[in-house]
């Protein structure tokens, strides 16, 4: 079975690999009825990868669209959003109210299992929103454009799932936002201003999209879509305001523990989460030698509902045999997040090497073009440096497709292979008319 890389992303831990593959199939099944049953998680060097097979995408898609268009499922889902929402706030005041030091074994391992448990349930929300489980209402809305003779049908979609709101972020939110997590956790002291609400969010009339809807008359079906495609855009930012806090003070537990039981802070990356709550209640650790394999790669695969577990060399070997190859070319395409045309000089923005990113920014040429697997917002002071935004991953609802539309820059995504096809320096021609990304000059 061949497999398809979905996402990478910066600074994960080994114990998130397992909880990120039930967090798409066990847990997703339990919570919605329906999520994936063959994929992988791959870790090394800490930067995690995350494939799905060819036949699990297909159905994703399919079952994904039948769940949001029943409008009882939309507005449960919206429910749970809510809640865990609140409750991973409560969760991260409460770690950062508390003396870690002075709990016992027992409170610190309930405390952990707590917060780990609350986050997992907010993050099973937030992948509902990933762009392979929402494209097939993407291309239901462009379809119903077409069917309209629309002449713009990109500048017109865009219109009408524009949400209707918008956020501001705090100063303390800002500085916050525009570092990669690998960047934040370098630094020698929390910052627990994070812990506090990083946004405000007021509602903005869209006479535009009003006057298209009046002068469309969608299908009460493709106008339910319509909304979905609209509020999930909105919940995915919101989502994330609240998770990287999570994420962030999450480091807290993992401070005391290596402290607690005599583990460096290195090594304590490489355990799973059950040798985590393992350590905190007996003060088991996993050997020398399991660490140096895990160092050098570890891979979780779920196979029609069981995990298995590799590391080290063979690790690579599996990853390698199922796999598919991405492709390199000179011509690639994508969908359009924001028209334009521009060419520039490429700027990559990996982050399987966040660390480079604050340095690049920095260093940036005016007119350059950023090419990223999907930009985050520690991304966000590049922008004003660029001229268009190039992605291997997202759809109309992702964090490109979002800024692209305030900076009003040309922006393709969804390429799957920008990353790996272009370098830096590359002279690159962005047609975000036509959804074509082409390399002029290498």
């Amino acid at each position: 079975m061949e497999y398809t890389s979905m996402w990478v992303d910066e600074d994960t831990n080994c114990s998130e690999a397992e909880s990120i593959l039930k967090n798409y199939g066990e847990y997703s099944f339990k919570n919605w009825g329906q999520g994936i049953e063959n994929a992988m998680v791959s870790i090394k060097n800490y930067i995690a990868e995350f494939f799905i097979s060819q036949q699990d995408l297909t159905n994703e898609g399919e079952k994904w669209a039948s769940f949001m268009m029943q409008e009882s499922n939309f507005i449960r889902y919206l429910g749970e959003i809510e809640n865990y929402s609140k409750k991973v706030a409560e969760q991260v005041k409460k770690l950062i109210s508390a003396d870690l030091s002075k709990m016992s074994n027992r409170e610190l391992l309930e405390m952990h299992i707590n917060y780990v448990v609350t986050y997992g349930k907010l993050m099973n929300c937030y992948i509902v929103t990933q762009p392979h489980r929402i494209a097939k209402l993407e291309r239901e809305v462009i379809n119903f454009l077409k069917q309209k003779g629309v002449q713009d049908v990109n500048g017109k979609f865009v219109t009408l799932i524009s949400s209707g709101r918008k956020f501001t972020f705090s100063e303390k939110a800002k500085k916050f936002l525009e570092k990669s997590l690998t960047e934040l956790k370098k630094e020698k002291n929390f910052d627990f201003d994070l812990a506090e609400k990083l946004y405000t969010e007021e509602v903005v009339e869209s006479e535009d999209k009003e006057k298209l809807i009046k002068e469309l008359e969608p299908t009460k079906e493709i106008l339910h879509a319509i909304n979905v495609l609209g509020i999930l855009g909105n919940e995915r930012i919101k989502m994330r305001c609240n998770w990287m806090p999570a994420v962030y003070f999450y480091d807290m537990f993992l401070i005391e523990i290596a402290r607690r039981h005599n583990v460096s802070r290195k090594d304590i990356k490489a355990y799973e989460e059950n040798e985590i709550e393992n350590l905190i209640a007996t003060g088991e650790k996993i050997d020398s030698s399991t660490i140096k394999e895990r160092e050098k790669g570890l891979l979780k695969i779920i196979r029609n509902g069981k995990i298995e577990s590799y590391q080290g060399e063979q690790a690579h070997a599996e990853i390698n045999r199922r796999a598919k190859e991405k492709e390199t070319k000179k011509e690639m395409k994508g969908m359009v997040a924001h028209k334009g045309k521009v060419t520039g000089k490429a700027v990559i923005f990996s982050y399987k090497h966040p660390e480079e990113h604050a340095k690049k920014i920095k260093s940036m040429e005016t007119g350059s073009i950023i090419i990223s697997e999907m930009t985050r917002p520690n991304l966000v002071p590049a922008l004003s440096k660029a001229v268009a935004i190039v992605t291997d991953e997202g759809g109309i609802t992702c964090h490109a497709a979002i800024v692209a539309r305030e900076f009003n820059l040309p922006t393709i995504v969804g390429t799957k292979i920008a990353t790996n096809s272009i370098k830096d320096g590359d002279i690159v021609e962005v047609d975000a008319e036509q959804g074509i990304v082409r390399v002029l000059e290498k």
